[in-house]
């Protein structure tokens, strides 16, 4: 599980330059938001103007939520993901232990806030507020942490650092309409 953790976070920075499959269902509500369901076995509302890309990474679902790049010189695509992982009989303490211990060997120049309890929409979820540069870029991040029938779901939202307070209500949206099928 160790490297699989690390490989999901770097594998989230990635996307921010790349295009995944895209394999979802749309409703469009009155503020242009969009609920995307697939056969990821969750759905979540995408800010009007992101995309919403679906993958199997190392036979785990991914799902993928970007900003457009602003300008050519954008270097960084603010992104939500949502990684699973099947864990057994792993609780969540455990969980979280063993990706933080993954992130500090891993990342960049981590440093992290205290782990939250935090409601979110219908989950109960531990949060955890995170630094860390990935490829010359400083980034601000946070990940939500739900286990759920023995599988680990994991929201992370990353913004270029500085940028959280302009993006906290869209991944506030997204946090709190994610729901499990």
């Amino acid at each position: 599980m160790k490297k699989f953790i690390f490989l999901l976070f770097a594998a989230a920075m990635l996307v921010s330059c790349q295009n995944a499959k895209k394999e979802t269902t749309k409703d469009a509500d009155k503020k242009g938001t969009v609920t995307e369901r697939s056969a990821m076995g969750y759905s979540v509302k995408v800010p009007a103007g992101w995309e919403r890309s679906d993958t199997t990474y190392m036979g785990q679902n991914v799902t993928f939520i970007r900003h457009p790049r602003e300008n050519e010189g954008d270097e960084f695509m603010e992104n939500a993901n949502i990684v699973t992982e099947k864990v057994g009989d792993y609780d969540i303490d455990a969980y979280l232990e063993a990706s933080i211990r993954n992130m500090e060997s891993g990342l960049t120049n981590f440093t992290h806030e205290p782990v939250q309890d935090v409601k979110m929409g219908e989950n109960d979820l531990k949060k955890m507020r995170y630094t860390h540069t990935y490829s010359g870029v400083d980034i601000d991040a946070e990940v939500y942490f739900l286990i759920k029938n023995k599988v680990a779901y994991l929201i992370t939202c990353s913004v270029s650092k500085g940028d959280r307070d302009k993006y906290a209500a869209l991944f506030d949206e997204v946090i709190s309409s994610f729901r499990i099928d």
